[in-house]
Parts: structure tokens; sequence; C-alpha cells
């Protein structure tokens, strides 16, 4: 929310996101949060796309050799290190899972709001 603010604002910030991160701390989401409980394993975005008017596209593969763990939360970061969400999430991608690769596709979609 401050990085929004102070982009509205005209305060210079490099907003730029640039990675995802896996942690394995399952605490409540507390919007005072700067960073993952416990981070285990991050990874830059492989692809951002303008895909249409007002939406942005992130995407990565992590593959079935990467963040190897039980996943119970997951982050987006910019460039400055600033976390911009936090969700709680469970996927076992422990040794003892069945190995398996996924894609994550992150999508923000700016718009104008309905009609007064």
């Amino acid at each position: 929310m401050n990085l929004l603010r102070d982009l509205l604002a005209g305060i210079d910030r490099d907003p730029k996101i640039k990675s995802i991160a896996f942690g394995d701390d399952g605490s409540p989401i507390n919007v005072q949060d700067t960073q993952l409980g416990n981070e285990k394993f991050r990874k830059d975005f492989d692809s951002i796309e303008r895909t249409e008017t007002g939406t942005v596209e992130y995407s990565v593969f992590i593959t079935d050799e990467e963040a190897t763990f039980r996943i119970r939360e997951a982050a987006v970061f910019c460039e400055d290190g600033t976390m911009i969400s936090r969700i709680l999430y469970n996927l076992d991608k422990s040794d003892d899972a069945h190995p398996f690769s996924f894609e994550v596709v992150r999508r923000d979609i700016i718009a104008r709001g309905g009609e007064d």
C-alpha cells in the first residue's frame, strides 16, 4: 500500500515487480508484514507482459527440483525488496512428495470503478 501511495504522491521509488518467494511459515497474514515468515526459496519472474489495456501478467516456472519443501506461504517482491503481497498456501513439494513442476501466473488489473 505504501508503495502505491508513494508513487501517487510522486515519490521516486523503483516499483518494478521482480520475484516470487516461498516459505514454510503458515502464520496468519498481518498487514504489517514486510517479508515472509520463513523464506526458503526465491526466483525472478521469467516473463512480464502487458497482455491488454490495464493488465500485466508475471509468470515463473518452478521445476520439480526447486522449492522442495511444504510451501505454506508465497510473496511477490519488487526490485528494491519491497514485499507487495503475501498469501498463505499449502502445497507439499517435500522430498516425500511425488516430484512435480508448476507455473505461477500473477495478473494485475487496473480498471476504472463502476458508475456512481
